[in-house]
């Protein structure tokens, strides 16, 4: 694919979007093929019209549409520091989705990195201990409704 042609099949917004008109993929990139291979058009504009390097760089786009391949809206981005990356978005927050601060003796952070509300977790431990505390209970008296209960230390029965 030439630079003329790639030109052609890009609609030019106010904004300076490069809204590409050509093949969208399901994920709604635009996709081409140059020398016998299915690129996304972002992409390659990044490589052949900014002429900047392709790899190991990820592309994020600034301006949020899909569908834009100008590169001045691209910036090259690793996989871990990509702005919408759940864990990035997720490293802003201060407070648990409760309310609760993630903050101080509130805030516990595991072995893998993630950050939890030691509130939340502490609620949750105690009605989880609670849940199955009654329902060990019902299965213990089902059991000894139906054979009897037993003493512990002599094993004869009451």
């Amino acid at each position: 694919m030439t630079k003329e042609r790639f030109m052609s099949r890009i609609r030019i917004l106010p904004s300076g979007c490069w809204i590409w008109t050509g093949c969208l993929n399901d994920g709604g990139y635009g996709t081409l093929n140059h020398e016998r291979k299915t690129f996304l058009a972002h992409r390659w504009a990044w490589e052949y019209i900014a002429k900047r390097k392709l790899f190991p760089e990820l592309h994020h786009s600034k301006c949020k549409r899909r569908a834009c391949t100008n590169p001045d809206h691209l910036e090259g981005t690793t996989q871990n520091d990509h702005p919408d990356k759940p864990s990035t978005l997720n490293r802003s927050k201060s407070k648990c989705p409760k309310g609760h601060p993630y903050a101080g003796d509130n805030l516990y952070i595991d072995p893998s990195g993630h950050r939890h509300c030691m509130k939340c977790r502490r609620d949750h431990s105690k009605a989880s201990y609670h849940r199955h505390r009654k329902s060990c209970r019902e299965k213990q008296n089902e059991h000894y409704r139906l054979h009897g209960r037993r003493d512990r230390q002599s094993g004869k029965e009451q």
